[in-house]
């Protein structure tokens, strides 16, 4: 599956992440994507309010992540393969 943007920068503190897409990819608020490295998937995110032209802001979902494994900087977003 391609990617839709990149994981740019993660806040893992105040638990939300900034990716390289935004209006561009017509992304809103609310949008959920899978985080894969490699082939496994890390995490999800959730697009938040701030959605720039070629960035946004997204929440990272805690319900979703692994155990031991954070969402790092250079992790691909690609749409939800489970709902």
């Amino acid at each position: 599956m391609p990617a839709m943007a990149k994981v740019v920068e993660v806040h893992k503190d105040q638990g939300f992440a900034v990716i390289s897409a935004g209006k561009d990819k017509q992304l809103t608020s609310g949008m959920k994507f899978d985080v894969r490295r490699g082939d496994g998937l890390v995490g999800r995110v959730i697009v938040g309010e701030t959605i720039e032209a070629a960035e946004s802001v997204v929440d990272i979902d805690s319900t979703v992540a692994l155990p031991g494994v954070s969402i790092e900087a250079g992790d691909e977003l690609i749409l939800p393969i489970r709902k």
